[in-house]
């Protein structure tokens, strides 16, 4: 069968109905199985082997192969014909999860205008990356997303089509708070996030967003991706904020606890620090110990930066605390 013979719409429905594939899954098929028939690669085992041993001498990885076999097997099991369950994944190592730090975190939130963005199409953005950093859900999580799902009364948001099949909630963060409201009220239709209202958004369209951000940071996307805020998310509620690892498995949505601990890598200093903070006979405790958990905790916070708080006072307070110690 040649490109002009194949129905992709029919094709498209078939993913969407018989295999239940989510839109941007079934799209991203339909856009490798274009690329395979414009590359001649769907006429035999032979052909696609060809194409395949082009593809990798080229150093694309294998994980990005893998996609192309999806793809074959899907169009393969639609069409009647059964040489594609012969072809194989290869094997993944597992890529580095390298998260953004927070300086590049607050650089990517602080990015203005383009100059070829409307003040409407920025601030949709803006709320999109917003939501990514201070929910640490999955990019499809959000495309998904509907309106309803915020309660803005209650400060709390609802994740209902998950990819474990789990519904989740978590607050709204102080720092999503006033962007997303904001958002909400000029959103139309039931998606939060969208093409147009009712239509949902494409993988392409935010990771175009997201790669014009890091073009003006000058940030590599090469292991650096929409996904990374994620990474990052479940990396400062482990290791700065030192929530318990369980709430942020609920957080995230992990199934596994064990997925979420490989986000900690722990150290003696956290240790030490752990050490000192246990509660039993608090009175035998160094009172400059407990006073320098006071200072941990503001730095943690970034109180210094945060305009709501009096800097000054703060290290005034922390300077009186030092000297209301008793002599013993």
């Amino acid at each position: 069968m040649n490109q002009d013979q194949f129905d992709f719409d029919q094709f498209r429905k078939y993913l969407r109905r018989e295999k239940n594939l989510e839109l941007p899954t079934a799209e991203h098929i339909v856009e490798n199985l274009v690329r395979l028939f414009n590359k001649n690669a769907l006429k035999d085992k032979e052909s696609f082997d060809q194409w395949a041993d082009e593809f990798i001498d080229s150093g694309k990885a294998n994980s990005y192969y893998n996609k192309y076999v999806q793809t074959l097997h899907k169009y393969c099991e639609y069409v009647g014909v059964s040489w594609g369950k012969s072809i194989k994944y290869r094997p993944v190592e597992e890529s580095s999860r390298e998260a953004f730090t927070i300086e590049e975190t607050n650089a990517f939130l602080s990015i203005t205008k383009f100059p070829t963005q409307s003040e409407e199409t920025y601030k949709k953005w803006r709320a999109f990356w917003y939501f990514c950093v201070f929910t640490g859900c999955r990019p499809i999580e959000m495309l998904r997303m509907r309106k309803d799902h915020v309660n803005l009364a209650a400060k709390e948001i609802l994740f209902d089509k998950t990819k474990t099949k789990q519904r989740r909630k978590m607050v709204i963060e102080p720092q999503l708070y006033p962007i997303l409201y904001e958002h909400m009220q000029i959103v139309e239709g039931d998606l939060l996030f969208y093409k147009k209202p009712g239509v949902m958004m494409s993988n392409n369209a935010y990771i175009k967003d997201f790669k014009a951000r890091c073009k003006v940071l000058n940030i590599s996307t090469i292991q650096r991706k929409p996904y990374s805020f994620r990474h990052g998310f479940i990396t400062r509620h482990l290791q700065k904020a030192r929530n318990p690892l369980f709430v942020v498995q609920d957080m995230v949505g992990h199934k596994d606890p064990n997925t979420t601990r490989m986000y900690y890598h722990g150290n003696m200093d956290d240790m030490h620090d752990a050490g000192s903070r246990d509660p039993v006979l608090p009175e035998e405790r160094d009172p400059f110990n407990i006073i320098h958990m006071f200072e941990e905790y503001i730095e943690s916070h970034r109180l210094q930066e945060d305009k709501r708080f009096d800097y000054p006072l703060i290290k005034e307070a922390i300077a009186m605390l030092h000297r209301s110690v008793k002599s013993t």
